[in-house]
């Protein structure tokens, strides 16, 4: 699947592909909802989370040997 973010002009950004939404909440107390993904592929597993405006996101992942 893939995400996109619309932006305050009503453009689409593309955020990522392969990702779940797993939750929502305001994580860091900072008065906006940060996002935690699932994210999988071939041979690949992890998670994905986004800050409260959407644009930097954090990546935790692992390969299988």
């Amino acid at each position: 699947m893939h995400w996109f973010a619309i932006e305050g002009t009503g453009a689409p950004r593309f955020l990522d592909r392969d990702l779940t939404l797993i939750d929502a909440g305001d994580y860091d107390g900072g008065g906006h909802s940060e996002l935690i993904f699932a994210k999988g592929g071939y041979n690949y597993d992890g998670y994905v989370l986004y800050d409260g405006d959407l644009r930097h996101a954090v990546e935790f992942g692992w390969n299988q040997h």
